[in-house]
């Protein structure tokens, strides 16, 4: 007998003797009995305690993103700092000229 709210989440594996329990949250936790029957029809019961924990993945992630954001971010105040762009003034004749000679140099290349 499987409760109903589990009705959709759980895969027994027969080949194996696995009981697959999918899309697990943190409110799954808790004590479980199995009930298992021998060829000759008598009931074990199997009791485990499950604890389900987060995401390591979604962590993960997130990590990711905020690694690349300051990444990014530290590249474009090296190319400010190499090509003079990001002077006080701003909108200069010097930053424009730059900004040409930096054009000039991706056509180049």
């Amino acid at each position: 007998m499987v409760v109903e709210e589990y009705k959709n989440k759980i895969e027994l594996l027969v080949g194996t003797g696995m009981l697959k329990i999918n899309n697990l949250k943190r409110t799954d936790s808790g004590q479980y009995i199995v009930e298992s029957y021998d060829p000759n029809g008598r009931r074990k019961d199997i009791y485990f305690s499950l604890q389900v924990k987060e995401n390591i993945f979604l962590i993960l992630n997130s990590v990711r993103f905020a690694v690349v954001v300051l990444l990014t971010a530290v590249l474009f105040c090296c190319m400010c700092s190499k090509f003079n762009l990001c002077g006080d003034s701003g909108g200069n004749q010097a930053n424009d000229e730059n900004l040409f000679k930096m054009y000039q140099t991706a056509q180049r290349e």
